[in-house]
Parts: structure tokens; C-alpha cells; sequence
């Protein structure tokens, strides 16, 4: 019996068809094809809160285009199911709840350090307008009392003691916060092992465990690189082609965390400070940190695909037992010669 639901069971749009006895004996029973969606309630929650086992499915973009001209939400569900039935429908890993909820303490933190960074800035803005300029040295004990010691005027008054007031309620929270993130740290053994690569915090190592999920999904370096968006743009017509900025798909979050590791990480390693200050010169310094970053997610993800810690990558190599090519050493071109230099740059021999 196959029970058809077009937006009533779940609210999202396409087909949905929940399929209550399939196969024999209900082998699978309480299953569902679910089109990808975007809303504010994902369809594979929906799911998991009806008892079914959701399936998520990728774009439909395999659709034939002759049967396109009438195509519509049953015969596209129809597609899905029989799809699904004759096991040849690609899935799409799906986070599980507590990977989700982790998640937005993450964001969270996030947010509240972002709120504490322009309270900061606007009281260094009230310092500098008054004479006093001590950048970092104004958070301390001494650096406060002289900001507070200002006679200024009533709203002048009101604007420094106002963030004042918010500065004191967000540092207990973020404290707090963080003590929590380095709780979860502990009870994860892949990113306590992450953090022993310089420059890797309990908050990045955490972040890139969860974002990243299941690293089997992952041939190579260079798939990593796509899924966070540390990749080029390309608009290419014909002969030409042409590499823009860097795609920015995939989590936000996670690069910004990279791109503030990868700067730890270059001035914790030689190595990486000469690659970055070589390529600074030749590229600028916004490229060279993008660069960095890309490196590091690429290391992070062979730490974690190979189990490894960063003295076991540093002794091995992410390509530890693989058979080298036959003609690894020969150079054929200048253009070969600039794929070699450019994949030394960023680490993805793949």
C-alpha cells in the first residue's frame, strides 16, 4: 500500500510519498523520499518526528527532458519512488539531531563574540575621542579605570557606560560558552585529535568535525576545498579562461574559522610562514591567507580520514602507501611545471 502526500504530511513543496509497506514483509516499511528543501522547518526533521526513515534526495536534474513538457508532482514522486525501489537513487548525507544542536552553540558563541567586538570598538571610539589610546591595554584593569575616570558629558556619559554594562554581561556568557566547547572537545576523540595541529583550537576542531561529517564522502583534498568554497570562480568561453574570487559555498562558519587558524598556523610553523610570506609577495595577502586556509582544511581532513594525529601526518604524509606515479619526477611543459607549483602551494596531490 503506498499512501501518496503532496503537502499535507510534511510542510514543503514537491512530492513526498510515504511508502507504509514495501517489498515483502514490510522490509521497507515507513519509508521516505524527500526532494531537497530549504525552508524553515527541514523535511528530514519533519520526518524523523513522524517515526519514518527520511531519505534525502539530491536535485532532480537526471528528469528526462522529453517527459519535462507535462511533468508534474505525482509523476515526479512516481520517478522518486521507483527510483528509491530499485536502489539507484544517489542520498545525501543529513546531520543528526544532536550534530544540528551542536551546531547552534557554535553560532552562537559566534554571535555573541561578533556583539562583544563592536561594543569593544565603540569604546575604544569614546578613549581615542578623549586622547587616550591604549588598543588592548584598555581592557585591563588599569586601561578601564582611566576610561571610566573621564568626566564627559551627560550622553557622552550614557554612551560609555552603557556598553560598559553589556561588555560585563557578555564576557561571563562567552565564558561560559567556551567551557562548554571544550567540554564537547573532550568527549570527541577526532577533533581532540585535530587539536594537535598548531593553530587548531577546541572551537575549530569541533567545527570542522561537525560541518564535515562523514569524510568517506571525500576522494581528495580538492573536493574538500569545493565543499567549504575556498575554491576560484571560473568563467571560461572557448579558449579563454579566467578565475574569479573564491566561490564561498558551504558553511560560513567554518571559514571564517579556518582562515583565523591558518594565520596561527603561520606564525607557529617555518614552513608555512615562508610558503605564505613567497606567496604574499606574489599574490598579496588576501590570497595568501585563503591559500593558508585551504592547506589546513586539507591536513585537517587527512587527519581525519587516515586517524592520525599532526606528528603521525608530519612523518607519513596524507599519501602514506600509495604507489608514486611512474613519471613523478618529469616535467613536460611550463604549464606542467605550474600544476606542480600550484598544488605544492595548497597541498592537494590527490
Amino acid at each position: 500500500m503506498i499512501d501518496a502526500h503532496f503537502n499535507s504530511l510534511f510542510p514543503l513543496r514537491g512530492p513526498t510519498f510515504v511508502c507504509d509497506e514495501l517489498g515483502c514483509g514490510g522490509v521497507m516499511a515507513n519509508l521516505v523520499g524527500l526532494p531537497r528543501s530549504s525552508g524553515h522547518h527541514p523535511p528530514h526533521e519533519c520526518a524523523e518526528n513522524a517515526g519514518t526513515r527520511p531519505n534525502p534526495l539530491p536535485s532532480l536534474k537526471f528528469v528526462p527532458t522529453a517527459l519535462s513538457l507535462m511533468w508534474t508532482d505525482r509523476q515526479d514522486a512516481q520517478l522518486i519512488l521507483r527510483l528509491m525501489l530499485e536502489d539507484r537513487l544517489p542520498q545525501i548525507w543529513v546531520a543528526s539531531w544532536e550534530n544540528r544542536d551542536l551546531r547552534q552553540l557554535l553560532w552562537h558563541r559566534h554571535r555573541m563574540v561578533q556583539a562583544r567586538t563592536r561594543i569593544m570598538n565603540q569604546l575604544q571610539a569614546v578613549a581615542l575621542n578623549e586622547g587616550l589610546r591604549c588598543k588592548k591595554r584598555l581592557w585591563r584593569e588599569a586601561g578601564r579605570a582611566q576610561l571610566e575616570a573621564f568626566p564627559l558629558a551627560p550622553w557622552a556619559s550614557r554612551r560609555r557606560h552603557d556598553p560598559l554594562e553589556l561588555l560585563d554581561r557578555l564576557n561571563p556568557t562567552i565564558t561560559d560558552l567556551t567551557q562548554t566547547i571544550e567540554q564537547e572537545v573532550e568527549k570527541c576523540p577526532e577533533a581532540h585529535r585535530l587539536m594537535t595541529h598548531p593553530g587548531v583550537g577546541p572551537l575549530t576542531a569541533l567545527a570542522f568535525v561537525l560541518i564535515m561529517g562523514r569524510v568517506d564522502r571525500f576522494q581528495c583534498g580538492k573536493q574538500i576545498a569545493s565543499y567549504l568554497g575556498l575554491v576560484p570562480l571560473e568563467d571560461s568561453s572557448g579558449n579563454r579562461r579566467r578565475l574569479g574570487h573564491i566561490t564561498k559555498q558551504g558553511n560560513s562558519l567554518l571559514r571564517f574559522l579556518l582562515v583565523e587558524a591558518a594565520q596561527v598556523t603561520v606564525r607557529s610553523l617555518p614552513e608555512w610562514r615562508n610558503r605564505y610570506f613567497h606567496l604574499a609577495t606574489r599574490r598579496g595577502r588576501k590570497i595568501a591567507k585563503v591559500a593558508m586556509a585551504r592547506r589546513l582544511a586539507v591536513q585537517m581532513f587527512w587527519m581525519m580520514r587516515k586517524g592520525w594525529d599532526y606528528e603521525q601526518v608530519k612523518q607519513f604524509g596524507p599519501h602514506a602507501g600509495v604507489p608514486a606515479p611512474l613519471h613523478r619526477g618529469v616535467r613536460t611543459s611550463n604549464h606542467d611545471r605550474g600544476c606542480d607549483r600550484r598544488d605544492a602551494w595548497v597541498g592537494l596531490s590527490s
